[in-house]
């Protein structure tokens, strides 16, 4: 399988070197090009913050007390299930806070990996202060450690148009199979572009070794379609952040394509294949239909999918603002020994996106199919990149199933596609061997 490997690992914490413990061969190729372009804005949610308190104080332990346990559920302010006289009602009362809810609703005062029982998200009454007042105020709380914005992020990949495709003889089966270039690249012609042969991810020879097995890989993007048949029986249930329901249905389509990516069914005569075509899949929505998610969606659906099993976190989302809660979150997914992917953003440029940015995390960037960085895209832009980049695969022109129609598929560019091709990768490499620790996947 061939994976870029950038030349230098920056001011990004990376593991220490381990013998790789795999049967897998991965190539690297070594690839680096600098350029620049416009940022994101610091666009954040008018009505909600994240917070967390310092442990051992009064705020945290009546927040854990009151807090409902269910994840669809809040404590409202002044709420009969809570002591009006508590030192969490008066606080909420000063603080013009509507909402409180926890980002894991079912912890206690045990202390977790990153302080994940400590952090939760509140709803200020925006009628009442602005959210940066409200920020400012909560922030000079001796028993507040952090109070930051609900930053936005998006997905980081576009529609690059339909997939007209005829049946091919190549491997597998799969009609559209002969134009996943990602997976084998034979030099053919993709929107006019013709390959470089062997420029994929070697994906053909690794299928002689492991389809995948029934691990569990998290899609952490706008939802999956959640009863496609190129998914039947490995569909797990997720969670909605964006409509804070258990019905994480895609109604945006970035999700469907990033996820068919990593997991569609292979070698069953149908559509296309994914890499990994035995992983069970846990859907978690944290993206809206505008493509678009507020941070605290994200360190949500982090923490849910660790909880309920994911090995290996796809998040082919990112913004611009540093986020300390999304940090927390991914410090308790690699304590858990989890593998978060995600993708590095479309701008050009070598600004630093979320979470790609944050330590712990296999950030990747996009190569086109003649192996160089993809830019621009078939839509414009470019694969960022930076010192924190660990890897780049195939993103440009990459096929993906059709969330509201499940007999097509189309064709999306961006690193959101080149990160579940290589989300789909490690799941293959933990099937072989479930032992394999982050650095063992970083260095293999």
């Amino acid at each position: 399988m061939y994976i870029t490997k950038s030349i230098s690992n920056g001011g990004k914490m990376k593991p220490s070197y381990l013998p790789a413990k795999t049967a897998l061969k991965i190539f690297f190729i070594f690839t680096l090009v600098i350029q620049s372009s416009a940022l994101f804005s610091e666009e954040y949610s008018k009505q909600s913050l994240i917070i967390k308190f310092k442990q051992g104080t009064e705020l945290f332990r009546d927040a854990r007390l009151y807090a409902p346990k269910s994840i669809s559920e809040f404590l409202a302010a002044g709420s009969v299930n809570m002591n009006r006289n508590s030192a969490l009602n008066i606080f909420m009362q000063q603080c013009n806070i509507l909402t409180l809810k926890a980002l894991k609703p079912d912890a206690d005062m045990t202390p977790l990996h990153g302080g994940i029982e400590r952090i939760f998200i509140i709803e200020i009454n925006p009628g009442a202060v602005s959210i940066e007042t409200a920020r400012d105020y909560i922030s000079k709380n001796l028993q507040i450690e952090y109070a930051e914005f609900d930053y936005i992020g998006y997905g980081g990949g576009y529609f690059g148009g339909s997939n007209f495709s005829q049946n091919t003889s190549l491997v597998p089966n799969d009609p559209s199979f002969g134009n996943q270039w990602g997976l084998r690249n034979t030099g053919q012609t993709i929107n006019g572009v013709a390959g470089t042969s062997g420029g994929d991810i070697n994906a053909v020879n690794a299928w002689d070794i492991t389809t995948g097995t029934n691990l569990i890989v998290s899609i952490l993007d706008s939802g999956m379609p959640l009863t496609h048949p190129e998914f039947s029986g490995r569909m797990l249930q997720g969670y909605d952040y964006a409509n804070n329901d258990n019905n994480p249905t895609d109604d945006h389509g970035h999700g469907t394509n990033v996820g068919s990516i990593v997991g569609a069914k292979g070698n069953n005569g149908s559509l296309m294949a994914g890499v990994n075509w035995n992983c069970r899949i846990i859907p978690v929505k944290i993206l809206n239909a505008s493509n678009s998610g507020q941070y605290s969606w994200f360190a949500s659906g982090i923490t849910y999918a660790v909880d309920n099993g994911a090995k290996v976190l796809n998040m082919s989302v990112g913004g611009q603002p540093y986020s300390q809660a999304m940090a927390d979150a991914v410090t308790y997914a690699f304590n858990n020994g989890r593998i978060v992917v995600a993708c590095m953003m479309n701008n050009n440029n070598n600004v630093t996106y979320y979470p790609a940015g944050l330590n712990n995390v296999i950030a990747i960037g996009a190569i086109n199919n003649r192996m160089f960085r993809a830019v621009p895209f078939c839509w414009g832009g470019g694969s960022s990149f930076g010192s924190h980049i660990d890897f780049a695969a195939p993103g440009e022109m990459i096929l993906g199933l059709v969330y509201n129609n499940p007999n097509s598929t189309n064709y999306w560019c961006g690193t959101s596609q080149a990160t579940p091709m290589t989300a789909g990768v490690i799941s293959l490499l933990l099937g072989v061997n479930p032992s394999l620790t982050f650095n063992d996947i970083y260095n293999a």
